[in-house]
């Protein structure tokens, strides 16, 4: 009897079968727990029992314990799989799940790690103890729900993750079977880029991808390897930017500019986009400025007034447009999904899962997640302290 799933691939190892789920993240069935049901082998990925019947109960039982100690493999931190029989919903999180704000623009965030750690990261990974890995098919699902409630049929998927979406596996087959909603006419993605290859590329522009907004923060390889902490290859993403620029996609370079840190960088990457442009199809520049956030990497803030005055003096000398605003990217005001809690509100929910940070929670109430600090377990009454967005956090009432 044969076992093989298209999402999950097993490896024979020293006491145990190693599951690799959406290639990097795992979990382990110890040998004496298949032995129990019967004589096996791994073999091309999967797990075949001589004999032609095995409880199959309990060999499912096998694999959700198993899910319930998923590892990301790349970083060792628990994860959690979201999917449509998970009891989480896709709403009310900033870490995972799909955010409404009120505009033609649906952002998703199908996984969450990073494969670097740059200095001035809003989501500073060392402080996440969790990650979270969203089901394809449920992503879709409830996007379709959203869109039709919106009723806009000029709708912008933008796949913006706390990390590197490319590090999600599913993510050409999540942006194809997305395309497939008539109202989703464009789909953008923030990425490093460290991953992306002429094949690549090219995969992502037939999944439906038109645009890639790619980060470039500094074009000195030293500096660029200083910023991303991890190994970084600043020519990977040069390259990436050139043949990007070439084929049918819009490739906007994102910039962070932190004061005291890239000032002399951000100039150069004005430099390269011209002059790439003199050969062939330039890409946008999109310059933002670092902000400080509570639970991010800090630096001291440029004031807004100097940060304009700095890309309009750019602006001026090599003759190309810096700063960008809503009409440069089509963005429309929509219905905003209903919220179901008011500020202050107190509600009771069930706790889920284990959030991101340290000591916090996920609880669910009237088809949201809730974000809370505590050791609240099963029922809990909580105070809603945030609702914008349908993003819901609260405190824990004893």
């Amino acid at each position: 009897m044969k076992f093989e799933y298209e999402d999950i691939k097993f490896l024979q190892e020293r006491g145990y079968v190693q599951a690799i789920f959406l290639e990097i993240f795992g979990f382990q069935i110890k040998d004496e727990e298949l032995w129990n049901l019967g004589h096996y082998t791994v073999e091309k990925e999967a797990i075949i029992f001589e004999e032609e019947k095995v409880n199959e109960r309990k060999f499912n039982d096998l694999i959700n314990k198993g899910f319930t100690e998923l590892t990301n493999l790349t970083n060792e931190k628990p994860t959690t799989y979201v999917h449509k029989n998970s009891g989480i919903p896709l709403m009310g999180n900033v870490s995972f799940g799909i955010i409404d704000r009120g505009s033609n623009i649906i952002e998703i965030k199908p996984i969450t790690s990073c494969n670097i750690d740059c200095v001035f990261c809003s989501v500073n990974e060392t402080k996440r103890e969790r990650d979270f890995v969203v089901e394809a098919d449920y992503l879709v699902e409830e996007v379709a729900k959203l869109i039709a409630f919106k009723e806009c049929d000029d709708i912008e998927i933008h796949v913006g993750c706390q990390g590197e979406p490319l590090r999600y596996s599913k993510l050409d087959y999540l942006v194809s079977e997305l395309r497939k909603i008539k109202e989703i006419k464009r789909v953008s993605i923030d990425t490093n880029a460290t991953f992306l290859t002429k094949t690549k590329i090219d995969s992502m522009i037939k999944a439906g991808f038109t645009r890639l907004n790619i980060s470039l923060n500094a074009i000195d390889s030293d500096l660029a390897r200083e910023i991303a902490v991890l190994p970084y290859n600043v020519s990977t993403v040069l390259d990436a930017i050139k043949y990007a620029s070439s084929k049918d996609v819009e490739v906007v370079v994102a910039p962070v500019w932190v004061k005291g840190i890239n000032d002399d960088q951000i100039e150069k990457i004005v430099k390269f986009v011209v002059e790439l442009g003199k050969k062939q199809k330039a890409p946008t520049i999109g310059i933002q400025k670092y902000l400080y956030y509570p639970q991010g990497k800090k630096y001291k803030e440029m004031e807004w007034d100097e940060f304009f005055d700095k890309l309009k003096e750019l602006e001026k000398r090599h003759n190309v447009k810096l700063i960008l605003d809503e009409t440069d990217f089509n963005v429309v005001k929509t219905k905003e999904l209903p919220k179901p809690f008011k500020k202050n509100a107190i509600i009771e929910a069930e706790v889920k899962c284990q959030g991101r940070m340290r000591n916090e929670k996920i609880a669910v109430s009237e088809n949201r997640t809730i974000s809370f600090i505590g050791n609240g377990k099963n029922k809990v009454k909580l105070k809603i302290t945030r609702t914008k967005h349908n993003i819901f956090k609260a405190t824990l009432i004893n």
